[in-house]
């Protein structure tokens, strides 16, 4: 699955020379949709930059290219960058990882289907073995009553 927030991350982090981890870690969902799919607070860069968070909103924005159109739009609101996604590629995204779950959901009731069918022949022999045990002790039981009787 495309994770959209990594991308961000990883470019940010290779503009300003900071681990991208730690940008995973600071970048937010807002709260809400018309503040974008992602928001990163760059108050977070200030100190290490020695830049006001506004400022380093508008250098990562000017700087900030992403070559296969992950994200669409980018937006300043104070001192945090809004990422917008590329909605075409998320919908596609979702849609591989819901295929692939029907995917290992079938496979895992194939799986379940044949351990079942396993269990069922098990009980079936169990029953036979069981039904053989009882036919022959009947059947030296009348052989029994028949030396008795004779």
């Amino acid at each position: 699955m495309v994770d959209f927030k990594e991308i961000i991350a990883k470019k940010i982090g290779e503009i300003s020379n900071i681990d991208s981890k730690n940008i995973y870690d600071f970048i937010e969902t807002p709260p809400n949709k018309e503040m974008g799919d992602y928001a990163f607070p760059c108050f977070k860069l200030a100190k290490e930059l020695k830049k006001a968070p506004q400022i380093i909103a508008n250098d990562l924005k000017e700087q900030l290219v992403f070559e296969n159109n992950e994200i669409t739009k980018i937006d300043i609101a104070g001192g945090y960058l809004n990422f917008y996604v590329n909605e075409q590629m998320l919908i596609s995204t979702v849609l591989k990882e819901i295929e692939k779950s029907k995917e290992a959901a079938n496979a895992v009731k194939a799986e379940l289907a044949k351990e079942e069918a396993k269990q069922k022949a098990k009980e079936a022999r169990r029953k036979a073995k069981q039904k053989a045990k009882e036919a022959k002790e009947a059947a030296k039981i009348k052989e029994q009553k028949s030396k008795e009787t004779s």
